[in-house]
């Protein structure tokens, strides 16, 4: 899976375009503008952090530490000028995160905001077993687990929900997060641009 990444360097053109019509003003700040510059890429790369994962818990019905737990932030400093965001570690979680109930035919949980509680069914990829009348359910939660037996395996296996990674790789998604991370950048540059510029008299 192509996993998006998002980067600020200020060599990106959207900064370019700015800097280039506020080279008195930037002059004014001075020896501080590379602090000022570290200080609106960090902000920014943190508002993206939030926006993401409230763009994939939108969609997917998983807890939020389990989503930010999933996005890595490298912060900028004024000597690299450079900040970014990307996905790293696990990309799903298990199905005990999904707030599982036991039912008549096994478990049931919510994955999808969308859509209501499903009961998990036999097949798919790990090929669960079917679970027939007076036999042991093929899915069960245990020791604060979901299992299910397979065709395949000796013994039960834990259960892991899709990835979350699918709602950042929409067409729609890319683009609202492009349009967002410009948008937050240029407002927390001008925001730190006046600070300046206040503390310092001008």
């Amino acid at each position: 899976m192509n996993i998006p990444r998002i980067h600020f360097d200020l060599t990106e053109n959207f900064a370019l375009t700015v800097f280039g019509g506020l080279s008195q003003e930037m002059e004014q700040v001075g020896r501080n503008l590379p602090k000022m510059m570290s200080r609106v890429q960090n902000v920014t790369i943190k508002g993206m952090r939030t926006e993401i994962s409230k763009l994939i818990r939108k969609e997917y019905a998983t807890p939020k530490g389990d989503v930010d737990r999933s996005i890595f932030l490298r912060f900028s400093s004024p000597k690299t000028l450079s900040a970014s965001l990307s996905m790293r570690g696990r990309t799903s979680v298990e199905l005990s995160r999904y707030k599982p109930n036991r039912v008549k035919k096994g478990v049931s949980i919510r994955v999808l905001k969308s859509s209501g509680r499903i009961t998990i069914k036999s097949g798919g990829k790990h090929d669960i077993l079917e679970t027939f009348k007076n036999k042991a359910s093929a899915t069960f939660i245990a020791k604060g687990h979901v299992f299910a037996r397979t065709v395949n395996k000796p013994h039960p296996i834990i259960l892991f929900g899709p990835s979350f990674l699918t709602v950042l790789n929409k067409e729609e998604s890319i683009n609202y997060l492009e349009e967002n991370a410009k948008s937050r950048f240029l407002t927390d540059f001008f925001k730190q641009l006046r600070y300046e510029l206040r503390r310092l008299g001008k």
